[in-house]
């Protein structure tokens, strides 16, 4: 439960703060993720971060839309 809990923390984040869409074929997040984890000193894969994001997206309602900024 913990790892569901998170993915779909991480996946929320990414739609707020990073634009990410769960249903859009190509996505810039994974690779802005990938950008921001490097500039911490964390390696990641982008595949680990798409698996992510794809299984937090199964627990988020397809009609969620994020804050207006």
């Amino acid at each position: 439960r913990e790892i569901d809990s998170v993915a779909q923390l991480f996946t929320a984040m990414a739609i707020e703060y990073f634009g990410y869409v769960p249903d859009r074929a190509r996505n810039t997040t994974t690779r802005d993720i990938l950008s921001l984890a490097s500039s911490l000193g964390i390696s990641i894969t982008e595949d680990t971060i798409l698996k992510y994001l794809k299984h937090g997206a199964s627990f988020i309602s397809r009609d969620w839309v994020p804050h207006e900024r």
